[in-house]
């Protein structure tokens, strides 16, 4: 990497780490400073990209810029709440402070936002022509940012999303519609046709994590002809589990499978398997992360 950052972390941090954790307060207000240390004996051009925490299609927090999707329920997100520069100036084996403003909205918020902010040096057109820099492998800092008011745990609350099949894959969508992280997941998935009890393809996924408001499309490899199939979905965490009952249509037509109708037999219950016990308050364990971004021409 041609730079290094460290986050100044401020007295209200809950866990330490090279991440923000805050406690807050409404309607608080607060600068939150990185500051960027240049490597190199070139000038460099730091961009700077807020954004939601989100889930992945691995069972993954994603901190970074996504595709991926939030819920409609999310009142804040971290990006509503925060103002950063676009790009931050760095000087040759120099250092420079990112700002970040973070607002808090007047009325008061339970569970927590969650998001994080990606640092990426910006390329220098020039040198990518001379091949002096790949455009194809670039390399961004991402940190989390965890804000919450209070120590409460919101209640878990899923809800089934539409099957989807595509690429000879059936996705199962669900989403986690508290303000709340949620860890140690397990998702056991069954597909069948709709009047038989005839297992197509099945899995069974351990130790999932999702964002707080967030949704997670987990795809499963099916070869489905023609037809009406239903999907069984078990979502667990800690004591208490979800179950939804989704059927589909799907037509090939030519090459190019996809679903033509889908009529929805969602039966979305909370089963209590065991007693209630002390479901252990989450807290976000944010390390920074290096990532590859990965950039199509």
């Amino acid at each position: 990497m041609s730079f290094t950052y460290v986050n100044k972390v401020p007295e209200n941090q809950i866990k330490k780490g090279n991440f923000f954790d805050l406690m807050m307060s409404k309607g608080q207000e607060q600068v939150l400073e990185t500051e960027l240390t240049n490597l190199t004996d070139q000038d460099l051009t730091i961009n700077v990209i807020v954004s939601n925490a989100t889930t992945t299609e691995g069972g993954v927090i994603d901190y970074g810029p996504s595709e991926q999707l939030n819920t409609e329920n999310l009142a804040y997100g971290l990006t509503d709440l925060i103002e950063a520069p676009a790009s931050v100036k760095l000087p040759k084996n120099g250092r420079a402070v990112l700002k970040l403003t973070l607002k808090m909205p007047d009325e008061s918020v339970s569970g927590v936002i969650l998001g994080g902010v990606q640092l990426q040096q910006e390329i220098d057109k020039a040198q990518a022509s001379n091949g002096a820099v790949s455009i194809n492998n670039q390399y961004a800092y991402v940190y989390s940012i965890s804000l919450r008011e209070r120590e409460e745990v919101p209640a878990l609350d899923f809800i089934s999303e539409p099957t989807a099949f595509k690429n000879k894959q059936v996705v199962f969508s669900f989403s986690n519609q508290a303000a709340r992280i949620v860890k140690e997941m397990t998702v056991e998935m069954v597909v069948t046709p709709k009047d038989s009890a005839e297992v197509l393809g099945e899995t069974r996924l351990e130790k999932l994590k999702m964002a707080p408001n967030s949704i997670i499309k987990l795809p499963l490899n099916v070869d489905l002809s023609s037809g009406d199939y239903q999907t069984k979905t078990t979502v667990t965490v800690d004591d208490k589990s979800w179950q939804w009952v989704e059927d589909f249509t799907v037509q090939v037509e030519t090459s190019t499978p996809k679903v033509v109708e889908k009529t929805s037999e969602t039966e979305a219950r909370a089963i209590n398997w065991l007693p209630v016990g002390i479901i252990a308050s989450l807290l976000i364990v944010g390390t920074g992360i290096l990532y590859i971004v990965f950039v199509r021409n």
